[in-house]
């Protein structure tokens, strides 16, 4: 048991972590996305005066 017990833990933990690295990725990829699209909206006005 203890050894079925030490493998789920650790299955565990391994899904929590690339559970954790994808939503820091997907939060940097969106944050990225929006901040570029704010960003070209900002400078578009400035660029036609």
């Amino acid at each position: 048991m203890s050894t079925n017990a030490a493998y789920f833990l650790k299955a565990g933990a391994k899904i929590r972590i690339l559970f954790h690295i994808f939503q820091m990725f997907s939060e940097v990829f969106f944050h990225s996305a929006f901040s570029k699209e704010g960003f070209q909206k900002e400078t578009s006005p400035k660029q036609k005066k």
